[in-house]
């Protein structure tokens, strides 16, 4: 099962894996333990959109960990949730076949190479339009 937090942030003085821990407690209540997380995916993304008629430019570093939860927890049979900052973003639960059909959309996309991998990646993604 895949979990995204778009809108988790390691806060200052936090390393990645305390706050994927944090992030997963804090939405879903799931207590992760330190041996079940591995990194499995350093994206270095660049990116930029528009706003309001002006460019913004976007350096963003994606930490990926695959994450080993207990049995007890179906993740997938929960309902659709949005993203209480933008309650127009919906995010739903998908199984990892349903995330690696070719036609399933994930963002960053990168992350289809790493399910089920065992060792690290490192990728550059440059996804800029307005260079």
């Amino acid at each position: 099962k895949i979990l995204d937090f778009q809108v988790g942030r390691v806060h200052l003085m936090e390393n990645t894996k305390d706050a994927i821990i944090r992030e997963i407690r804090e939405e879903l209540g799931i207590e992760v333990d330190r041996d079940n997380l591995k990194l499995v995916q350093i994206a270095e993304n660049f990116f930029d959109y528009l706003d309001n008629g002006k460019v913004k430019n976007v350096h963003e570093l994606s930490y990926i960990y695959n994450i080993v939860l207990d049995d007890s927890y179906d993740i997938t049979k929960k309902e659709l949730f949005t993203e209480l900052e933008k309650p127009y973003v919906t995010f739903v639960w998908k199984t990892k076949e349903e995330v690696l059909k070719e036609e399933f959309k994930l963002v960053p996309n990168i992350v289809k190479n790493v399910i089920g991998k065992k060792e690290l990646h490192y990728d550059i993604i440059d996804d800029r339009k307005y260079i």
